[in-house]
């Protein structure tokens, strides 16, 4: 592979630091790295349009043209999602002379999927979401993004896997064993209503209450007390995440300063130091997310995030 994959360290410990010292610097390309104090150090730019171009485009659909590292540079990033992985894919194609190969609608796709979520992008794009080739490939670009699994023990071999989908050179059989792999049991939760805000608590199930919760409901706040590592280990790390539908009567950036100064003020200092500090909540259309990593969780109690979000409620504002 011409190119180095990293995976940068959101926590806040000696050992991040260094890890993530190793693949900052002069030859590096960010994906959708959010920290300001990261994207600095990515001395050959940052692909962040959720975050910087008004949440009108996707990291993989900006690779298409994105200016090409030099080979042998090092394309890092923050979250590992399908987006960042097809956008490193892309670029690598591209340095290969192969982007001729790659579905340019499955790139759509995975574009529309990150700004606006499953169920928002299927509503807002029917005509896409109707070419079940592409479907399918979309389900297995997110199982190579999300699983943990012996096939990918680097994220060089998830980007390999990420190259062939776009191309189409998977062969079908492969792909659905990739689709097999994807977790399928029953999930239950629990869903309480506070005046036109719903709030979901999912220890340990976040993703899933997030999918299940933007189907349901124009607006929740989905909390998980105990974040699952990789290797399904419970961690105490608290997550908290405002979900919309897009049609929903909630103002979502009004809702994003609501809880960062919240968030500045609980812990006595300011927005500027909070984003310094890459403690700010932030996320792109649909959703708005608490900062992630062990020793920068939310320090706001349930209730502040909730009257927070019931104030961005456009009905009572009116």
């Amino acid at each position: 592979m011409p190119y180095l994959y990293g995976l940068l360290n959101p926590n806040i410990s000696g050992w991040a630091r260094e890890h993530n010292n190793g693949w900052l610097g002069p030859n590096t390309l960010g994906i959708e790295v959010t920290s300001i104090i990261h994207a600095k150090r990515c001395g050959l730019g940052n692909i962040d349009p959720q975050h910087t171009q008004g949440r009108s485009s996707s990291a993989a659909e900006e690779a298409i043209m994105y200016h090409l590292p030099p080979r042998g540079s090092k394309l890092v990033t923050e979250r590992s999602d399908k987006d960042a992985l097809a956008a490193m894919a892309i670029i690598t194609l591209r340095l290969q002379g192969q982007i001729d190969r790659v579905d340019k609608i499955l790139v759509a796709m995975v574009g529309a999927l990150d700004r606006h979520g499953a169920h928002e992008a299927i509503t807002l794009y029917p005509e896409l979401f109707e070419m079940r080739q592409e479907v399918v490939a979309t389900d297995a670009l997110n199982i190579v993004a999300m699983v943990e699994s012996e096939r990918w023990p680097t994220l060089e071999k998830r980007v390999k896997d990420t190259m062939r989908i776009l191309c189409g050179e998977m062969p079908s059989k492969e792909v659905r064993q990739i689709i097999a792999m994807k977790d399928r049991r029953p999930h239950h939760f629990t869903a309480e209503q506070y005046d036109g805000i719903t709030y979901v608590c999912a220890p340990g199930g976040y993703s899933k209450a997030r999918e299940w919760a933007v189907r349901q409901f124009p607006v929740t706040v989905v909390e998980d007390p105990l974040t699952l590592h990789s290797n399904n280990a419970v961690n105490a790390r608290r997550r908290v995440t405002l979900v919309r539908q897009s049609l929903a009567a909630f103002d979502r950036d009004l809702f994003e300063k609501l809880v960062n100064e919240a968030e500045a003020q609980a812990r006595h200092t300011t927005l500027n130091e909070l984003e310094r500090r890459n403690l700010k909540w932030g996320g792109p259309l649909n959703i708005v997310s608490s900062p992630q990593g062990s020793g920068r969780e939310t320090v706001l109690p349930t209730v502040t995030i909730l009257q927070s979000a019931h104030a961005c409620l456009l009905t009572v504002r009116t």
